[in-house]
């Protein structure tokens, strides 16, 4: 999908082999100023969501900068609309605490989605200083793991050269 200055998304989808579910990994850009709320979730969002529940047995993440803060899912309609949409299709926030940290108020403006369910997936969020926005993760174990992830230390030189996304999935 891609809306001049108010909405761009890529996906991909990874064949998984030995009969393991594929992956479908996608990256959504709400523009705050141009797309309304409503507008994404009723013309774009509903429609998206609906075409990936129609992929079964397949894991998906989607992540993004949707410009929505969760914090005031229940003071906001659209942003209650946009958790509804995504929770129904069994696509829930793994991101919990404020991606965008202000004087006035902090937000969860970006998230990253999933509807593969895993008691030992680690997410958080970068303190790096790449955007206004802080950086975004989400660690998926391998089905076939009994443990935790390996502890992995990032750093800002680390993300400088190697990740320059705004979000990132990491597997």
């Amino acid at each position: 999908m891609y809306v001049s200055k108010a909405l761009e998304s890529c996906f991909i989808e990874i064949i998984n082999p030995n009969w393991q579910p594929n992956t479908i990994i996608g990256v959504v850009y709400r523009h705050s100023s141009t797309l309304k709320p409503h507008d994404f979730n009723k013309n774009y969002l509903t429609p998206l969501v609906a075409k990936l529940s129609k992929e079964c047995n397949k894991n998906i993440h989607i992540s993004g900068d949707f410009n929505m803060d969760l914090i005031k899912a229940s003071e906001h309609d659209a942003t209650s609309e946009f958790l509804d949409i995504m929770t129904t299709n069994f696509l829930l926030p793994t991101i919990s605490l404020p991606t965008k940290i202000n004087k006035k108020h902090d937000t969860i403006l970006d998230n990253i989605f999933t509807n593969k369910l895993n008691p030992n997936i680690v997410t958080g969020n970068f303190t790096v200083e790449i955007s206004d926005h802080l950086s975004s993760f989400a660690i998926f174990p391998k089905d076939n793991q009994n443990h935790l992830p390996k502890k992995t230390i990032f750093t800002k030189e680390t993300l400088e050269t190697t990740n320059k996304m705004h979000l990132c999935l990491i597997f």
